[in-house]
């Protein structure tokens, strides 16, 4: 809410990045659960809030920078929120992993 808060009534784009806690999103059945091997030290959850931006051009932009930065997307959560002025702000949710990377403050 607050990312959406940010950008409401702008043409803007907010970002919030939080490192991955498995605990907190482990599915019982394991589906979409992220591989036991992996380095959770290396996996953060990147959210993002865009003003009257098209979803999926949202999403290809957002992936093509994951891309240029040796990010691999795990997950994606993509909603499309209707403003009650009538703007359109799209959500993205991405759980990535920097495994070219190292985990730390610079990212």
């Amino acid at each position: 809410m607050e990312l959406y808060n940010r950008v409401s009534g702008t043409e803007g784009v907010a970002v919030s990045i939080e490192p991955y806690y498995d605990s907190e999103h482990a599915a019982a059945d394991g589906i979409g659960s992220v591989d036991e091997t992996s380095d959770k030290s290396k996996l953060f959850w990147i959210d993002t809030a865009i003003a009257n931006s098209l979803p999926q051009y949202a999403l290809e932009h957002f992936a093509r920078v994951m891309n240029l930065q040796d990010m691999d997307i795990v997950r994606t959560h993509l909603d499309n929120v209707q403003a009650p002025d009538g703007q359109t702000i799209t959500m993205l949710r991405m759980l990535v992993s920097v495994e070219g990377n190292e985990a730390n403050d610079e990212l």
